[in-house]
């Protein structure tokens, strides 16, 4: 088994661990992770992403996907009153 390690890519949850026994050898690449740029939302965009935020109760647990949709429900629901980013969470407005 080859292993990439990156420093800079975040840990992650669950059953994603390997004994280092396992492992037959390791490349070290210490790289930047790639980032998608952020779509401007539409007029569409921002009507379906409002409908979305009306769905959402405060204090929800959502999952937001790439693209100008995610970014329109990600807009309507900064003016709610609780919520919560948990693990590597970012928004540009």
């Amino acid at each position: 088994m080859v292993l990439e390690v990156n420093p800079r890519l975040p840990r992650t949850l669950g059953d994603t661990q390997v004994h280092v026994s396992q492992v037959d050898f390791f490349v070290e690449h210490d790289q930047e992770v790639p980032a998608l740029p952020a779509p401007d939302p539409s007029p569409t965009d921002h009507a379906i992403g409002g409908y979305i935020a009306d769905l959402v109760a405060d204090g929800s647990t959502i999952q937001l996907g790439i693209g100008g949709i995610s970014n329109a429900a990600a807009l309507a629901l900064r003016t709610r009153r609780t919520w919560a980013c948990t693990r590597r969470c970012s928004w540009t407005p």
